[in-house]
């Protein structure tokens, strides 16, 4: 996954660079100033700053008060049919629908007062910089807010109530063998890559928060969170930067927890329990708890239901790559180079099965597979034509971990075969089988004011000051499609997203930034969809929002979100919503 360069959370310019190349070069400020234009990176007019000594010390702190409303109806074809307003008689919704049915429209699921802080000291070439985040949320701290399906201890502790160091880091520069070299050491974000918007790319170092990528203009820095690392980067000679990275700990992506109005699915996020087959499956089965009354536990023994257990999550250590940025003066374009190895941090679905003569083959338990040792081979590049930065990022995965779309026969036949006269062998499979994978994203970002060649008119039309569009096309590409896989091996999509600016509303330092974002995914469904949220054949999104920033310390925000199209494989149609927001930054 990937986005601008820079500490999360920021504008794009990372904490502790000094050198130059690709983190000084035109695309750097072109990204920063349009994060400003769209008012999501302004600093706070009146951050405490002083002195401590020869250091120079700042803080800065934004509180937010927000809360989110459900605006659509449920669709009976996403609920189950043991469920009064379902109709889905498949035998799987059961496990699909409670985050849908714990919502009425109209229904406000999430009231967070939420704060982040920034902390950092500099003097002279060393500094550290530390980032920390606080949030309660008024509905989903209490687990029975919700009108069907109480959420869990599990899902409370991720969304209803929360308080973590984020960044935490050192940085400086130092002189080896008369080499100036940059480094960086602790909690952190590391971006490589091009992608503005979409994941899957080459910046697969970190994991990331799912919650914060709703609508269609979500970026993908703001979603990523920090992991402990050595950073290191010199310049061996003009216009060449090489970086080079060394993980030290594992982190899975967060996932929405089960129940929450997010969540799409009940067997895998936080607080899942297990897998239930809905009476469509005959054989006494009954769906999910809620809907029947019959607990988990009882299920497991009847074999209705199979159990989640333990995870299979890879080591710490073994996580690592390097990058070779170097900036063509001739072409006035920044190319780069990387290879990283790197675990999975999101989970495919691995499945145990047994045999015996009466029953004959059937899971035992499924489990959330991390799967290790992943390279990934990366070039990119970026440059500025006719006032328009673009970038290119294609990512290279041989032998990459393509989800099954049945672990759980692929476990069966696995018994089966392990004895097939006397039925008592037992299974497993991993949940994945392997394809070389490639993407390619490539952008464009255009700032402009009424006076600019492209589009100047439509601004003077509409009377705003400035325009900043962002546009990006996504290619996900399989060598073939595996047996045993969902989806198509060449998947193509694009967002869209406007944002202008009006600046001294009625004569006030108040400047209004109305938005548009479009998600299109013209055509296929990504082999890895369920996994990475790629693309999903016709699926479309929008968000209109609408900020209004008073000298970047206080800002005031709406915003609308609707999801249609894509067919049954996209269970987001129903799940329109609106969010608004106040915060204050200080």
């Amino acid at each position: 996954m990937a986005l601008y360069r820079g500490r999360s959370g920021e504008s794009g310019l990372e904490k502790g660079v000094s050198m130059s190349g690709r983190y000084g070069r035109s695309r750097v400020s072109v990204l920063s100033g349009v994060l400003v234009a769209a008012g999501l990176a302004a600093s706070p007019a009146f951050a405490m700053q002083f002195k401590l000594g020869e250091a120079d010390v700042s803080i800065d702190t934004t509180v937010t008060a927000s809360a989110a409303i459900r605006t659509s109806d449920r669709k009976c074809m996403y609920i189950s049919a043991t469920n009064p307003q379902g109709c889905a008689n498949d035998g799987l919704t059961d496990n699909y629908d409670d985050g849908n049915l714990n919502y009425d429209q109209w229904d406000v699921f999430s009231a967070p007062l939420s704060g982040i802080s920034e902390f950092e000291i500099k003097q002279g070439d060393f500094g550290f910089f530390a980032r920390g985040s606080y949030f309660f949320d008024a509905i989903q701290s209490d687990k029975s807010s919700t009108r069907r399906t109480d959420l869990t201890d599990a899902a409370v502790s991720r969304v209803g109530r929360r308080a973590r160091l984020l960044d935490a880091y050192v940085y400086g520069d130092v002189d080896v063998a008369g080499l100036p070299v940059n480094f960086r050491l602790g909690n952190q974000v590391l971006n490589w890559g091009e992608s503005i918007f979409y994941g899957g790319g080459i910046a697969e170092t970190n994991a990331f928060d799912v919650t914060k990528l709703r609508g269609a203009g979500a970026e993908i820095k703001q979603a990523y969170l920090p992991a402990p690392m050595a950073v290191v980067r010199f310049a061996p000679v003009t216009n060449l930067d090489v970086s080079a990275y060394y993980q030290f700990r594992w982190n899975e992506t967060e996932l929405d927890p089960v129940g929450t109005f997010f969540s799409l699915e009940d067997a895998v996020g936080p607080g899942a329990v297990g897998l239930f087959y809905g009476p469509a499956f005959g054989f006494g089965a009954v769906g999910d708890p809620a809907a029947s009354g019959v607990d988990a536990q009882t299920q497991f023994f009847l074999g209705t239901g199979i159990p989640l257990i333990a995870d299979d999550q890879p080591s710490h250590g073994g996580q690592w790559g390097v990058s070779a940025l170097y900036f063509s003066e001739a072409l006035q374009t920044e190319l780069g180079l990387y290879y990283m190895r790197y675990h999975q941090k999101v989970p495919v679905v691995g499945a145990n099965a047994a045999c015996d003569p009466v029953f004959g083959c059937y899971p035992v338990g499924y489990y959330r597979n991390y799967v290790p040792d992943q390279d990934l081979f990366g070039a990119s590049a970026s440059f500025v034509w006719q006032d328009i930065s673009f970038g290119l990022d294609v990512a290279y995965q041989p032998d990459y971990a393509v989800p099954l779309a049945d672990p759980f026969t692929a476990a069966a036949t696995a018994a089966f075969l392990a004895d097939p006269v006397g039925f008592t062998g037992t299974g497993s499979s991993e949940g994945f089988v392997r394809e070389n994978r490639t993407q390619v994203i490539f952008n464009g970002i255009y700032s402009a004011g009424p006076t600019a060649p492209l589009f100047g008119t439509a601004i003077q039309a509409l009377g705003m000051d400035d325009m900043t569009i962002i546009g990006e096309m996504a290619w996900t590409h399989f060598d073939s499609k595996p047996l045993g896989t969902f989806g198509d091996t060449n998947a193509v999509g694009f967002i869209a997203d406007i944002t202008g600016s009006y600046q001294g509303i009625f004569g006030t330092p108040w400047v209004l930034y109305p938005g548009i974002a479009f998600r299109y995914d013209i055509t296929g469904t990504a082999l890895d969809y369920a996994m990475m949220d790629t693309h999903i054949d016709n699926r479309k999104q929008v968000t209109l929002r609408l900020t209004a920033d008073y000298q970047s310390t206080w800002s005031i925000g709406a915003a609308y979100t609707n999801n249609f199209s894509g067919g049954y494989n996209n269970f987001a149609t129903d799940r329109d919503f609106a969010t608004f927001t106040v915060s204050y930054a200080f």
